[in-house]
């Protein structure tokens, strides 16, 4: 479940009393996969995968239960199972669905109890090298803050914001941020004007599927329509509050000079 490497680590990080930023996020990024993958193989897998469902099913299946443990992504650092097994157990405390979860929860308790003890070291300094570096430092020059996620980005010839906010996680260039190709913030507002396009665009969709899905009673609801669900009204309590900023982002636009011209 948890890995032999990963164990040394979080006993060498407490040791230690401190951890780097980077180091933390390496190890969270580990540690959360392998939690999750745990709980499939503990609580997915053997306990709510498809022919179990329907089997319980026919004995009449609480979708409560199948709702907030199904599509649960694990006992992840951030976030708390604790409260949502806990609410199950005061209806359901011996249902082998809710018992599944809790078995596994308490399976991990200790590592994730360890791993926040870590957190509460992180330092937001920056991790000393450990080889000498090989390449120049990057600098401010020709660079402008993206219009979309504010971070510093170099800009091509013509001046645009060059792509950034991709994964090579598969082996090649996956998805870009979207004010790639615009001129940076402290030009032009455009890239921020055409999110919040965007973003009305979206939450408009989510709306629209939210009020169509919901037309179909929960407990005849497809596995797909259930997660097309949960993701439209996520976006529909999310997008607003972005929507928001970003229209007083470009109402109080004005030109700024860019980074390497304001040092």
């Amino acid at each position: 479940m948890i890995t032999e490497k990963t164990e040394l680590q979080i006993a060498a990080y407490i040791e230690a009393g401190l951890i780097y930023n980077v180091d933390w996020n390496e190890l969270k990024s580990n540690l959360n996969r392998q939690l999750e993958n745990g709980y499939k193989a503990w609580v997915t897998v053997p306990y709510l995968d498809l022919p179990h469902v329907e089997g319980e099913n026919n004995r009449g299946v609480d979708w409560d239960i199948v709702e907030a443990l199904y599509y649960a992504t694990g006992p992840q650092i951030h976030a708390n199972m604790e409260n949502k097994i806990a609410k199950l157990e005061k209806k359901h405390a011996d249902h082998w669905m809710v018992k599944a979860a809790r078995d596994y929860l308490e399976s991990v308790r200790k590592v994730i109890e360890d791993a926040n003890t870590i957190k509460a070291t992180i330092t937001k300094a920056r991790k000393p090298r450990e080889t000498d570096r090989t390449t120049p430092e990057r600098t401010i020059e020709n660079t402008g803050t993206c219009a979309v996620c504010g971070m510093n980005v170099k800009r091509d010839k013509g001046g645009r914001i060059v792509a950034h906010g991709y994964t090579l996680r598969w082996g090649f260039q996956q998805g870009n941020c979207a004010g790639v190709g615009y001129q940076p913030i402290e030009i032009s507002s455009e890239g921020a004007v055409n999110y919040l396009g965007r973003l009305r665009e979206a939450l408009e969709s989510a709306e629209t599927t939210v009020e169509i899905v919901q037309q179909t009673p929960s407990a005849e609801r497809t596995k797909a329509e259930r997660v097309e669900l949960r993701n439209a009204e996520a976006t529909v309590r999310y997008a607003p509050r972005d929507i928001t900023r970003f229209e007083k982002i470009i109402a109080e636009w004005e030109a700024t000079d860019l980074p390497d011209a304001a040092k």
